[in-house]
């Protein structure tokens, strides 16, 4: 397909496929990793692509471009872990942001500079296993 230079909407629902039970607990973050992205970039390498969605078992919604690391952008929200969470990202090339409503709750993030056209998308997860419905994309 054609990659979209000026901007992009992805929409789809998220959900964690991992029971928040105790032997699920990870002892080093005290919780269980839970976690569902919508991605993109232009490039299939973890660095290249900018992450939006759910840390399900951390309470956050995030966007994030590159690899995880502890100290990212997030919003911190209260929600039953166990839903399913409706996850949508508009991209706005021209003026490098990217703006995330989950759950009706909408949060806006700067893109690094450089990203000039989307050529990827898809489902991305870190240490866990997540549900994803189909994914829907339009843009330009």
């Amino acid at each position: 397909p054609k990659p979209f230079t000026k901007r992009m909407v992805l929409r789809g629902k998220v959900r964690s496929a991992v029971a928040d039970i105790p032997q699920n607990v990870d002892p080093d973050i005290g919780h269980v990793i839970r976690n569902a992205f919508l991605a993109f970039g232009d490039g299939a390498s973890d660095a290249r692509l900018v992450k939006a969605g759910v840390w399900i078992g951390g309470g956050k919604y995030s966007i994030f471009q590159g690899p995880w690391t502890p100290r990212l952008p997030a919003v911190f929200v209260s929600y039953d872990a166990d839903k399913t969470f409706d996850v949508q990202v508009e991209v706005d090339l021209d003026k490098q942001l990217a703006t995330a409503t989950i759950d009706g709750l909408k949060f806006t993030q700067p893109l690094e500079p450089g990203l000039r056209r989307i050529t990827h998308y898809g489902c991305w997860v870190l240490n866990t296993s997540s549900q994803f419905s189909e994914l829907e994309v339009e843009g330009e």
